[in-house]
């Protein structure tokens, strides 16, 4: 009966310690990878564009699109996407398809806006609050996939590629230089 309750006693030992090692991996995940990484130089940027975006766009109400206006908006509206997918580049340290699926998404807010607005242009209408509305919810819908796309890399336990290997020649060169 002794020897049971030192089995039970060592493989509670043995499981307690295991599981604290997982818990201490995940926090440095949470905590370093997300919290200090993905979410200051991916998500909140996100969360910034649509906040900026969604005001800019409400102006447009009983706006009569012309095509410099357009051009204007689009103009910006692609800068600013693009500036954020360049700020974005950290993401790809992860495994998964994280940055591209992002940089897929914010290129999808851009063709949405332009093909409302065209649409009122080709009218010869002022924007009203069905096309605002529209414009809002292609730009929201868009940054809440980035947002599930990185929901889903955090599931995912946040796992980073391996490095390239380097390869056999280049430590020869390496070492060459350095000698000569």
């Amino acid at each position: 009966m002794g020897w049971i309750a030192i089995a039970i006693a060592l493989s509670s030992l043995i499981w307690t310690f295991h599981s604290n090692r997982r818990t201490e991996r995940r926090s440095y995940r949470d905590n370093y990878w997300f919290r200090e990484v993905l979410a200051p130089s991916c998500l909140n940027p996100v969360l910034a564009l649509r906040e900026t975006w969604r005001v800019k766009i409400h102006s447009l109400f009983g706006v009569s699109i012309d095509g410099a206006l357009l051009r204007t908006f689009v103009s910006d509206l692609q800068s600013e996407t693009a500036a954020l997918i360049a700020s974005m580049w950290v993401a790809r340290i992860f495994d998964g398809t994280f940055y591209q699926s992002a940089a897929t998404a914010l290129g999808k807010i851009e063709d949405a806006v332009t093909n409302i607005m065209f649409e009122y242009l080709k009218r010869g209408l002022p924007c009203d609050q069905s096309g605002v509305d529209k414009m809002v919810d292609a730009l929201t819908e868009q940054c809440l996939m980035v947002l599930q796309f990185a929901a889903t890399l955090h599931a995912s336990n946040m796992k980073i590629k391996a490095a390239p290997q380097a390869k056999h020649r280049d430590f020869k060169n390496f070492f060459r230089r350095f000698i000569s």
